[in-house]
């Protein structure tokens, strides 16, 4: 949608997925770029980059994007918790015509994306923004609404007809070492910077952990003036959790990251706190891949310090259940299925950190999403419609030459400061070039089945364990895995084919050893003769696109003609129309091209 200049068209289809794309194109790891198939020639796709500039087209049109419903549903559902999990369902539940209110324990909504992630990364302005416009969707915001203080978890769920709960990692974990209680807890300290109370002086910091909360906690120690700030982590530079680009960033700043150490006590003298004593850790899992670090005991060094941060994770907190709601628990988690979010209470529903403990914001609006699905699919409301594929996927072969990607502007490392962003976003037209950097890697997984194209020729359908029967054109062409349009526990009892009186039916297929092998290329056919002329075809490519491919232009052409050598010749080039090859795949194009036109000359 993007390339075609459709940038509405782009937003809508990544609003389908997530809420909140200025956000997650800001913040989060990116961990998609990785599998990336240019990966392996030149350089992945800057996907946050484009994310970032079709989410901002969505902060510029704030009011197409977070709509009021058309109409009511009369239920009412409590969301507990207003971080990315809570809002992201929010927006579907609301969306779908539920009264929604969220609960939120802090001054403002918003959890880690307002009061764990600096400014520098993601500011303020953006989570604000988004807040008011879901209220304008008609989002009700409690805020200072504190479970197990000034509210009960028990009379959300007597007055509410669901509860989703995802109350985040905000607890402080113990780790045990001598003057632990002269250390302060990372996530808190970004906390107080946030909110702007943090005046304690800092000129020697040492910061425990290595991931991106550790590099947010170095870096803005660093900013706010502290002369020194070292970074120690048990894991090797190559395990470090923390994503490349922070790592980096960290030691443009001056921060000096000490790899394989982990702590062994604080040194104090009173109540002034000194620094603390490191050991060498030789390996962070055991020999059945568990995490359980081992360590040389007789390799120690001491870092000075007046001022130790932990940024070693944070802990879920579950107090609030305490007499008041019997969930089932695992580990300090709540269990949960995973596919609908729902806990062993038929009314309550989990999702982020409270369910996995802490991770990435992505995978708390996933959660959330997926919560907001089969709440609304258990209400009879449904859910945002998915798109089907409707013709030849392509890309444009000269950016197969564009080898380097554009992972947005960064400030310097002498201008960065701790109340202003950190990057820039690229312009629409620089996102345009880095959105065609993207070579449709669809074009390369080609459904290859033999009976799928068949059924969606022959109008066939699939029922299931459920009492559903699904068109065999929805099944197989509005998926790239088709089990993904069943429920969880459904399954396929029957495949219901209509006689089809007066239909002639066919397929053909291109491959290397005729008994042996899947298509390379296929057509299947149905169709039926109104005297000298087509009455009725339908024409299903297979292997040539991830889904069986329909041809509707052909079809709408050949209806009504008399065969002859030159409507077979026009119907084979209308096939291949505004196909493209990858590669040594040019043979595909002859193919279909060749089967159509001999399809229409076997009428004749």
């Amino acid at each position: 949608r993007y390339r075609a200049g459709d940038m509405e068209g782009a937003a809508r289809i990544l609003m389908q997925a997530n809420p909140l794309p200025m956000m997650t194109s800001r913040v989060c790891a990116h961990t998609c770029q990785v599998k990336c198939n240019r990966c392996s020639t030149d350089e992945a796709v800057a996907i946050h980059s484009v994310e970032r500039v079709v989410g901002d087209y969505v902060m510029e049109h704030l009011e197409q994007f977070y709509s009021a419903p058309k109409q009511e549903t009369g239920k009412k559902i409590a969301l507990v918790g207003a971080g990315p999990a809570g809002l992201t369902a929010a927006y579907y539940l609301r969306q779908a015509g539920h009264s929604v209110k969220v609960y939120e324990a802090q001054e403002e909504a918003g959890g880690c994306l307002m009061y764990a992630i600096p400014n520098f990364r993601l500011p303020k302005t953006y989570v604000r923004t988004v807040i008011r416009a879901l209220e304008q969707m008609g989002v009700q915001f409690a805020c200072n609404a504190k479970l197990g203080e000034n509210v009960k978890i028990s009379e959300l769920t007597a007055e509410y007809d669901k509860v989703f709960i995802a109350t985040g990692a905000w607890k402080r974990p113990v780790l045990g070492f001598d003057g632990e209680e002269f250390t302060e807890f990372g996530l808190q300290f970004l906390v107080d910077v946030n909110k702007w109370v943090n005046s304690k002086e800092r000129n020697n910091v040492l910061v425990v952990g290595g991931g991106n909360v550790s590099m947010d906690v170095a870096i803005t120690a660093k900013r706010l003036g502290a002369k020194r700030v070292t970074l120690c982590c048990l894991e090797q530079r190559e395990e470090m959790p923390a994503s490349a680009e922070e790592i980096a960033r960290a030691e443009e700043e001056g921060i000096e990251i000490r790899n394989g150490w982990g702590p062994v006590k604080a040194l104090y003298d009173g109540s002034s706190l000194n620094g603390m004593e490191l050991k060498a850790c030789t390996a962070l899992r055991d020999e059945t891949g568990r995490f359980n670090p081992s360590y040389d005991e007789n390799v120690r060094i001491t870092v000075d310090a007046d001022s130790i941060l932990l940024a070693t994770g944070q802990r879920v907190d579950l107090s609030f259940l305490e007499n008041e709601l019997e969930l089932a628990v695992n580990r300090g988690l709540i269990s949960v299925e995973s596919e609908t979010q729902r806990s062993s209470d038929p009314k309550v529903y989990a999702g982020g950190d409270a369910v996995t403990g802490p991770t990435t914001v992505i995978k708390a609006i996933a959660s959330g999403r997926r919560a907001a699905e089969a709440i609304n699919n258990e209400m009879g409301v449904g859910n945002p419609v998915k798109t089907t594929q409707t013709g030849l996927i392509h890309f444009d072969p000269a950016t197969a030459q564009l080898k380097k990607a554009n992972n947005g502007h960064d400030l310097s490392a002498a201008e960065r400061c701790l109340d202003r962003e950190d990057s820039t976003s690229l312009t629409a037209g620089e996102g345009l070039e880095e959105a065609k950097r993207c070579m449709n890697c669809g074009c390369y997984s080609v459904n290859a089945s033999d009976l799928s194209p068949v059924m969606v020729a022959l109008d066939a359908n699939i029922k299931t364990s459920m009492g559903r029967l699904i068109p065999a054109s929805d099944f197989f062409c509005t998926n790239l895995k088709a089990y993904a349009n069943l429920e969880p526990g459904e399954m396929i009892e029957e495949i219901d084919i209509p006689v089809k009186e007066g239909y002639r039916t066919g397929y053909e297929k291109f491959r290397m050893r005729p008994t042996l092998d899947f298509a390379m290329a296929a057509l299947s056919w149905a169709y039926k003769m109104d005297g000298n002329r087509i009455g009725d075809i339908r024409l299903v490519l297979g292997a040539v696109a991830p889904v069986p491919l329909r041809l509707p232009e052909v079809e709408q052409y050949l209806i009504g003609k008399e065969p002859s050598a030159r409507v077979a010749e026009e119907a084979g080039e209308l096939a291949v129309k505004g196909a493209r090859s990858i590669g040594h795949n040019d043979y595909k194009i002859d193919e279909i091209r060749t089967f159509v036109r001999r399809l229409v000359e076997s009428m004749i």
